[in-house]
């Protein structure tokens, strides 16, 4: 991969009306993620199977939820001619409330923040996070939460930290070795 200009990385979000190649390159870049993840020797419990459905049934397993998967392009160069590539993804989603639930506001939550290795340092990740936080707040959440472990992700827990996400409870109810909670007012 050859950027044409570090300064060109796009947002956006995957519809249903996304060509199949552009659906698979998002596919993949979920797919590297949990692989990150699933090799990564300080991680949770991981459901990798519940990722690989994900994957497949995307866009609609973020639009189901009322979210969306957003993913972070650049313009490259490919045997001379320009050329798109993703990047980088990131999905966010309703949290549903029921009766059980720790969480009593309209909030969504952060998933799978990804920046393909390559691509890190051009500030994919900071625009994903914060179209996600413009999405969430557009669709009428009041606060965005998310869960990592930061031991393996410390460069995402910086930007989450330096955008506003303070430490918080397990919002899903779930308490897991290792995972760090952070939520976001919004």
């Amino acid at each position: 991969m050859q950027p044409i200009a570090s300064n060109r990385v796009h947002i956006l979000a995957l519809t249903e009306e996304a060509p199949p190649d552009f659906v698979e390159e998002a596919r993949q870049l979920l797919l590297e993620y949990g692989e990150f993840v699933r090799t990564e020797g300080n991680a949770a419990h991981f459901c990798y199977e519940g990722l690989a459905k994900e994957a497949a049934e995307l866009p609609l397993s973020y639009l189901d939820q009322g979210g969306e998967l957003l993913v972070a392009v650049v313009e490259i160069l490919v045997e001379g001619k320009a050329a798109v590539e993703l990047v980088g993804c990131v999905g966010w989603r309703r949290i549903p409330r029921p009766d059980w639930a720790p969480v009593t506001e309209e909030a969504a939550e952060l998933k799978r923040l990804w920046v393909a290795p390559e691509a890190r340092g051009i500030g994919a990740g900071l625009g994903l996070i914060e179209a996600a936080i413009t999405a969430a707040r557009t669709a009428g959440a009041t606060a965005l939460y998310l869960d990592t472990v930061e031991e393996s992700m410390a460069s995402a827990v910086a930007l989450y930290r330096g955008l506003g996400f303070l430490p918080c409870r397990s919002y899903s109810g779930a308490l897991l070795n290792n995972v760090s909670y952070y939520r976001l007012g919004l």
